[in-house]
């Protein structure tokens, strides 16, 4: 599960969502999505790749297990740095 916080700071750039090197998705700001991957090890990245945008890549590497949620949080600061962090929320 992804969420990208809602804010002024890069609400004009969608993030694109890959999950091992595959586009699966793109979130704008204050939105949720959902994605389902197999058992196991994988790497989920957030980027922004458009003309008025930094172009930014991060990426995190998890496991998981059946039946497990894994909760990750899209967040831009002040200085338009993105993260890509896990949350509890």
């Amino acid at each position: 599960m992804v969420t990208r916080d809602e804010g002024f700071m890069g609400g004009g750039c969608n993030t694109l969502i890959n999950i091992d090197g595959k586009r699966v998705g793109e979130i704008a700001s204050g939105e949720v999505a959902t994605f389902y991957v197999a058992e196991g090890r994988h790497i989920i990245g957030a980027e922004v790749d458009e003309a008025l945008c930094p172009d930014v890549l991060k990426e995190r590497e998890f496991t998981v297990q059946g039946g497990e949620t894994r909760k990750y949080r899209i967040s831009i600061d002040a200085t338009g740095s993105m993260d890509l962090s896990p949350t509890a929320q």
